[in-house]
């Protein structure tokens, strides 16, 4: 649990120094405008300000919200296709008649309810294909279904970046022998923070902690994004996410992608999974993600 109390404390660290810098820069704004009279500042200094993306490729992010009343779909498809399984600590690759495979189809549905919040149902749905050892099997699932509100505390200012947090619900939907999912019901906090800077670049922070209610273990996880608006309808970016298992290992990706925002409201992204570290069982050297997504 020592993780968790990390976390907590950065989340808390970062609510009150986001205030602390929130409360300065609007005292420097007054001041300002005493010792200058007539010279107002802007009040946008950089229009893209808040206007990002709320989630990216894989896991993390904004702190966006849908806003009051709106609503937003959004279909999510994954692929791991692995290379390597982990055999007495050494990664080697499978034989000729072994592979496991999996795809992840996800359907998202975010409605606002209020000015600052936003609830979120996720629902899961896979595909897997395991043949290791004497075991061999082909299965679809309904994996973890997911709810949690976000809750944005603190709006981004030229001087100050936004705070969201969030309380998530999984419920034991999944099929841990048929890997798709587990049977256990989890909780997770996680915590986002958003900055934009004058160059049309954005850094996005989330860190998280999984209690696992049944018998599985806890996970503790890091996942950072950035995102440059380079032109008005396609946005590279990359994100960086570190995944710890209790007992069964860790895991850290990269996944440089584009969001493409072919027209007003929708979206698609497409990024590639990198493995870069792994001490999990599995080892998927590169994976595919992408997202459909519109605003209503």
């Amino acid at each position: 649990m020592r993780w968790y109390g990390v976390l907590l404390a950065v989340g808390i660290m970062t609510i009150g120094w986001s205030h602390g810098v929130a409360r300065v820069a609007a005292q420097e704004a007054v001041v300002d405008t005493m010792s200058a009279p007539g010279k107002a500042s802007p009040k946008d200094p950089y229009p893209w300000l808040g206007s990002y993306p709320m989630s990216f490729f894989t896991k993390t992010r904004s702190t966006r919200l849908v806003g009051k009343g709106h609503l937003s779909l959004c279909m999510k498809f994954q692929t791991a296709d692995y290379d390597e399984r982990l055999d007495s600590g050494v990664y080697r690759g499978f034989d000729p008649d072994e592979s496991h495979r999996q795809l992840c189809n996800t359907f998202v549905a975010k409605y606002g309810w209020a000015e600052n919040h936003h609830v979120v149902l996720g629902v899961p749905y896979y595909w897997t294909g395991y043949h290791m050892g004497g075991r061999h099997m082909e299965t679809n699932h309904v994996g973890n279904v997911f709810l949690f509100d976000k809750w944005a505390l603190v709006k981004e200012t030229p001087w100050c970046p936004a705070v969201s947090f969030d309380t998530w619900v999984f419920f034991p939907s999944g099929s841990t022998d048929e890997k798709c999912g587990c049977d256990d019901t989890s909780v997770r906090f996680t915590t986002a923070i958003s900055k934009a800077w004058p160059n049309k670049m954005s850094l996005h922070f989330n860190p998280g902690y999984t209690i696992n209610c049944g018998y599985g273990p806890d996970c503790s996880e890091i996942n950072v994004a950035w995102l440059w608006k380079r032109w008005d309808k396609l946005w590279p970016g990359v994100e960086y996410n570190y995944f710890h298992k209790d007992t069964k290992g860790e895991c850290h990706d990269i996944v440089p992608g584009v969001i493409w925002k072919y027209t007003k409201g929708a979206s698609f992204k497409l990024g590639v999974v990198l493995n870069a570290r792994s001490t999990m069982a599995f080892r998927d050297d590169v994976g595919v993600a992408m997202k459909f997504f519109y605003r209503f």
